[in-house]
């Protein structure tokens, strides 16, 4: 996925930090290896519990590419571009990744038909 604002800045910060190459990976284990996926998974997780962030259960790096394409998706987003930022194949695995909220639902429900 794309990353914008202090996010990029950060991982451009850290990657100049980390090495001269343009190739050179940003995140490297104890090994200098490149991390297997999972062991990221348990870092994001780790960091999630020690920041004490509410609904931490439920927080997870890969909930994160849900909530990424549901905002997209609430903004008008066309589901095509949201498949592309997320790297899906196809559009069909796009829509099981984008939550519609209730405000948003409603809120078409009223543009559509009227409001109450």
């Amino acid at each position: 996925m794309p990353l914008r604002g202090d996010a990029l800045e950060t991982l451009r910060a850290m990657k100049e930090e980390r090495s001269s190459l343009d190739n050179d990976p940003v995140f490297v284990d104890a090994n200098d290896d490149v991390p297997k996926p999972d062991r990221v998974s348990k870092r994001f997780t780790f960091y999630v519990r020690k920041a004490k962030l509410s609904n931490r259960e439920e927080l997870s790096f890969h909930s994160c590419r849900h909530t990424t394409g549901s905002w997209l998706s609430m903004q008008g987003v066309p589901l095509r571009v949201i498949s592309e930022i997320l790297g899906h194949s196809n559009t069909q695995v796009t829509e099981m990744y984008s939550h519609l909220s209730p405000d948003v639902m409603e809120r078409a429900m009223d543009e559509t038909f009227g409001g109450e």
